[in-house]
């Protein structure tokens, strides 16, 4: 099956009809270290049920711990600025969401959480 055939269901709840929020990139690295192959960007979506954010499709859980391995921790910084940031930034930047609250996961230096519009209460796990 190829992947555009695919359906985004979301991890938490199982919600077949999360909300497209836009195109993530592909990249060629990982964890601060160039891959061999393209890490593919695929879809960032919000779950209409629980408000998840989540990409789609995402790779398998072997191959995160392939990529994670061979990533170089001591180059990762807060300062640079990514693609999938900028999504989630617009999203959020949006009267109607004001007094919400994002917790992420894996915010290395806290780069994406500092970057929040005002009003947006933030909480980091690394």
């Amino acid at each position: 099956m190829a992947i555009s055939d695919m359906q985004a269901i979301c991890p938490c709840c199982g919600d077949t009809a999360p909300v497209d929020l836009g195109q993530l990139h592909e990249s060629t690295q990982f964890a601060g270290t160039p891959t061999e192959s393209i890490v593919p960007g695929g879809r960032l979506y919000r779950c209409g049920s629980c408000s998840l954010k989540f990409r789609f499709p995402i790779e398998s859980e072997a191959r995160y711990k392939e990529l994670y391995d061979q990533g170089d921790a001591t180059i990762w910084t807060g300062d640079i600025a990514r693609p999938d940031w900028d999504l989630i930034i617009d999203y959020l930047d949006n009267p109607g969401l004001a007094g919400n609250a994002v917790l992420d996961f894996g915010c290395n230096t806290g780069g994406l959480l500092a970057r929040l519009p005002e009003g947006v209460t933030r909480f980091g796990v690394e």
